[in-house]
């Protein structure tokens, strides 16, 4: 019983194991013959079928009836290509405590002088910070609208997510004494 259990283990055979051994025989040149396939060209397309080329073929043709982009849709009305101007930012130059929400800033005192009128926000650092007619506060970016003897008008613009409209502006008054009735 130990011989037919020691026999079923292997699975190739002595002969088996030999032949796989050695390198294989080099085939004969008349197989080669055979199975070598004619490289075969195809004949150039006809004259008629030809077509020269000239610069007006690469030119964009919007309406698709002469020069159709193959990867262009016309069923999507296209995107301006031309040049794209650049928003120019307001705040881009007057920048005042862009660290800190608009929020966060107190009003502290207003000063009138003439033309030139300024106001003083406090923020969370208690330091204080200077804003003139036309500067942009805070990061939300509000810019002064107006400085008046007891308040600051401001004009807060949202961001606008990407690929979407920015939200629409809105004012903000800020006064000195919040709970006096205004005098008009």
């Amino acid at each position: 019983m130990l011989l037919v259990v020691a026999a079923g283990c292997g699975d190739d055979t002595p002969a088996a194991q030999k032949a796989k051994a050695g390198p294989a025989p080099p085939p004969t040149a008349n197989k080669n013959a055979e199975k070598t396939a004619v490289l075969m060209l195809k004949p150039k397309v006809d004259k008629q079928y030809r077509k020269e080329l000239a610069p007006s073929d690469f030119q964009p043709d919007p309406t698709g009836d002469i020069n159709r982009d193959p990867f262009e849709s016309y069923l999507v009305a296209p995107q301006p290509n031309g040049p794209q101007t650049p928003v120019q930012d307001e705040c881009e130059d007057h920048k005042v405590a862009e660290k800190y929400a608009y929020n966060d800033l107190k009003l502290i005192g207003i000063v009138v002088r003439g033309t030139r009128n300024f106001a003083m926000f406090k923020d969370p650092t208690q330091t204080g910070q200077i804003v003139f007619q036309g500067y942009c506060l805070s990061k939300e970016k509000a810019r002064v609208i107006e400085i008046t003897p007891s308040c600051v008008r401001i004009e807060i613009r949202g961001e606008a997510p990407p690929g979407a409209p920015a939200p629409p502006a809105h004012e903000d008054k800020r006064c000195l004494h919040p709970n006096d009735i205004e005098i008009q």
